[in-house]
């Protein structure tokens, strides 16, 4: 529920419609343009009746797709090295300011040039999901 009413209403929420206004201009009349469509993966608050009730209740389209999708955003490589870091110089946080500390202070820490060979990776990535039509039945 926290994710829903920390995040969904108060960011996403807007972000899509504010893209979506971008791209079709409401004094037009553009039917040969889809709305854009949000998704996210099965975590438990992204799957929870809340968020899934206010993203239906503001019209925002959701991409259906299996557990096993690959991860087609840059992002998904940076947790785990960010957790190895936080594990090896914060000692396991276990407050939510320090753990909040923790998180800000490991990404300020991530050199550009790690975080450009992340997106420049999913460029190939993304054409193995496209020649092999989805999933994560590659090795990139």
């Amino acid at each position: 529920m926290r994710y829903t009413y920390e995040c969904v209403i108060p960011l996403v929420i807007p972000f899509m419609e504010e893209i979506n206004i971008q791209i079709h201009n409401p004094d037009e009349y553009e039917c040969d343009i889809s709305r854009f469509i949000f998704q996210q993966d099965n975590a438990p608050s992204h799957a929870s009746q809340w968020t899934i009730r206010e993203l239906k209740k503001a019209h925002i389209p959701l991409l259906e797709h299996i557990g096993n999708s690959p991860d087609m955003t840059a992002i998904e490589s940076a947790w785990m090295p960010i957790r190895i870091s936080i594990t090896n110089t914060w000692n396991r946080p276990h407050t939510i300011e320090w753990t909040d500390r923790a998180w800000k202070a490991e990404w300020a820490n991530l050199h550009q040039d790690k975080i450009r060979a992340w997106v420049c990776r999913m460029a190939v990535v993304n054409q193995l999901v496209i020649e092999h039509k989805g999933g994560n039945e590659f090795h990139a």
